[in-house]
């Protein structure tokens, strides 16, 4: 019997040290990077989208942007600062990060989630140090890195359409002229899945897409 209570004790004596000893080892390695952790919560637009709608951080501060899901996949892209993850329903992904350069930084879904994806629209918003004014990010003028990623998860990383309508030599752009396309691009299209990116995208982007457009036309077998 009194053997049995000495196993007892260092059976509970191991159990502590694993109960103790495993969050002591998360918070040592936690603390190894002193980023504080922001939380960033997806959901479909017709729930709210990203929760909080903008996240503020201060140029070079060391953030632990912990990521989820509420309903269903998402993809968590900020095009600025190279950063592309799945998010999945009761999952959560640790991005770490220390975004050097101030300003406004914008965050989308490059997963299809529902009728209104294209509404999936956050921002990131890093401001300087010392305060003052958040300056604009200079228009991305790269019209591929423009299409995949905002345009290729519904109209296919080819323009071969998917829940879009093919945007290659296959579909509709070759009989359209660069003011159609534009105002397309602006407004949307009503009634369909298509979203109005006139204030999301800038003038110069607008353009930048166009352009691709055209050349995706011209090579319809674009790898």
């Amino acid at each position: 019997m009194e053997a049995m209570k000495g196993w007892e004790w260092l059976a509970r004596g191991l159990v502590l040290s694993v109960l103790v000893g495993l969050p002591l080892g998360l918070w040592t390695a936690d603390r190894a990077w002193n980023g504080s952790a922001r939380w960033w919560i997806a959901r479909i637009p017709e729930s709210g989208g990203w929760q909080p709608p903008t996240l503020e951080v201060r140029a070079g501060e060391e953030i632990r942007l912990r990521v989820t899901s509420a309903d269903v996949v998402h993809g968590l892209s900020i095009p600025g600062l190279g950063i592309s993850v799945t998010v999945e329903p009761g999952k959560v992904r640790e991005i770490r990060l220390r975004p050097e350069r101030p300003g406004r930084y914008r965050v989308i879904c490059t997963v299809v989630c529902s009728p209104r994806h294209g509404e999936m629209i956050g921002e990131l918003v890093v401001r300087p140090p010392g305060g003052g004014p958040v300056p604009e990010i200079e228009a991305a003028s790269d019209g591929a890195f423009l299409f995949q990623t905002y345009c290729a998860a519904c109209h296919g990383p080819q323009g071969e359409g998917r829940v879009g309508p093919a945007l290659n030599a296959t579909g509709r752009v070759p009989q359209m002229d660069d003011a159609t396309l534009r105002e397309i691009i602006r407004q949307g299209r009503p009634g369909t899945a298509m979203p109005a990116w006139g204030e999301r995208l800038s003038e110069a982007e607008i353009e930048a897409l166009i352009r691709f457009l055209r050349e995706l036309v011209r090579e319809p077998s674009r790898p």
